[in-house]
């Protein structure tokens, strides 16, 4: 037995045994001496039992020939992220079925509420197992991800979701989540970014180009110009720190103030107070409450400027005579339009209860006529009766309605001034309700109000 060698080896990862035999034929183990040594070594599993008796039958040494292999596993799926919010995707124009390209389609901008979901991590999977030739499983777990790093974001308690803190613009950078009250655009709102449409508070580091559209939810903030566009805050401010040149195309809204350098051209209309830095040149302007041009120029020159509660600039109109046009309560023409629909009310009505009052008389006199009428008959005449008183109702009620719009007194205007500080310019137009007044005269330092039915200009 000296010249015998029977060996097994087994691979380091315990996937290979490997056979090693040094032995003449008439000294060659038998099948359960190999055995023995694959048990004393440990192999348990794969092994390759017709190699095995082919190796035996042959009764030839051989030099570490794999005996048993083990079973690789299947590695587990990977993890990865499911998005339930997608970021901002680079802007491109809308491509109608002709091929034509609309570069004014809206910016699709990525927003989040307060509580959304915006990331969650699905894990790695275990694979199907392996077995080594000792017979020990294992698998290969499938490669992890880490869920990106967040401002503003919570992590779910399981720790698998990232969810949003309060609401706003979700951006994603370099692996990195942020999300922003503000959404921000650094440079002009043109071909580059198409109508800019958001539920929050925008910031635009530069112009707004001719054409181009910002509507938002909240504030508007734009640090350069506004050319021939459409601005529009639903419940915020718009703070333009330059000027508007519109063109007599710009269009502003806000449901708060409104805060600009100059303004030449345009169309305001805000639910409070326009604060002008410098002037406002041919621009139609009306306010909920204020409109206020009292540093630099402060200006109104051309085009018509009302407000609810008050007017108070340096200077109205100039020398060449533009026409200008101020006032307060620029409502009045909504009171018209009230009024009109009032009317056209009422004469609807007046229309239907002639009529209804015609079938009434007719069926008096049938009844004269018949002595009794028909069952069917006396349930018209009830039915018309009843129609008639109301048809009198709504009409009493549209007159008190009409009575009550046009009960403008003294008392509506107390305390609405339009302030002048320099100079105001004759041919003027003030109006105050249903009052009118063209100036004939240059006025310098007054106060403008309305007592008595009257428009009353008098010396500060």
């Amino acid at each position: 037995m000296e010249d015998r060698l029977i060996d097994i080896r087994i691979s380091d990862d315990k996937m290979q045994a490997l056979l090693i035999i040094k032995a003449d034929e008439e000294n060659f183990p038998s099948h359960e001496e190999i055995q023995e040594k694959l048990d004393e070594a440990g192999v348990q599993y794969g092994i390759k039992e017709d190699k095995l008796e082919k190796i035996i039958g042959n009764k030839e040494e051989v030099n570490s020939v794999e005996i048993a292999s083990g079973k690789y596993p299947a590695k587990g799926k990977d993890g990865r992220l499911i998005w339930y919010i997608e970021s901002d995707q680079e802007y491109k124009p809308h491509i109608d079925d002709d091929g034509k390209a609309d570069y004014w389609t809206n910016k699709k901008i990525s927003q989040v509420s307060k509580g959304d979901e915006i990331v969650t991590k699905l894990p790695p999977t275990e694979g199907t197992p392996g077995k080594t030739v000792t017979g020990e499983e294992f698998t290969i777990k499938g490669n992890d991800i880490s869920l990106p790093k967040g401002k503003n974001v919570t992590v779910s308690e399981d720790g698998l979701t990232l969810i949003a803190e309060h609401s706003g613009h979700l951006e994603y950078k370099n692996g990195n989540i942020s999300i922003s009250k503000i959404y921000r655009i650094n440079g002009d709102v043109d071909f580059s970014t198409g109508n800019i449409k958001y539920n929050g508070k925008v910031h635009i580091s530069g112009d707004v180009r001719s054409g181009f559209k910002v509507e938002a939810d909240d504030s508007i903030i734009i640090d350069g110009n506004v050319e021939a566009s459409h601005i529009y805050s639903r419940n915020g401010d718009i703070h333009i720190n330059l000027g508007v040149v519109g063109k007599e195309r710009a269009n502003l809204l806000a449901g708060g103030n409104v805060y600009c350098g100059y303004v030449q051209g345009a169309k305001i209309n805000v639910s409070k107070t326009v604060f002008i830095e410098h002037y406002a040149i041919n621009s139609e302007i009306y306010a909920g409450e204020r409109v206020v041009a009292l540093r630099n120029e402060g200006l109104l020159r051309g085009g018509k400027v009302y407000s609810e509660d008050g007017i108070e600039v340096k200077e109205i109109g100039s020398e060449n005579h533009v026409q200008t046009e101020i006032g307060i309560n620029f409502n009045y023409s909504r009171f018209n339009a009230e009024l009109q629909d009032l009317s056209d009310q009422a004469k609807k009505k007046e229309s239907e209860l002639e009529l209804v009052s015609k079938k009434i008389k007719f069926l008096k006199l049938l009844n004269q006529r018949l002595d009794e009428l028909s069952d069917k008959k006396q349930e018209e005449y009830k039915n018309l009766l009843y129609k008639a008183k109301n048809l009198k109702e709504e009409l009493q009620s549209i007159e008190d309605k009409k009575d009550e719009l046009n009960a403008i007194t003294d008392e509506d205007f107390k305390d609405k001034l339009i302030i002048v500080r320099g100079k105001i310019y004759n041919e003027v137009e003030i109006n105050m309700g249903n009052l009118q007044h063209k100036l004939d005269q240059q006025y310098e330092s007054v106060k403008i109000y309305r007592d008595s039915n009257n428009i009353c200009i008098k010396k500060l």
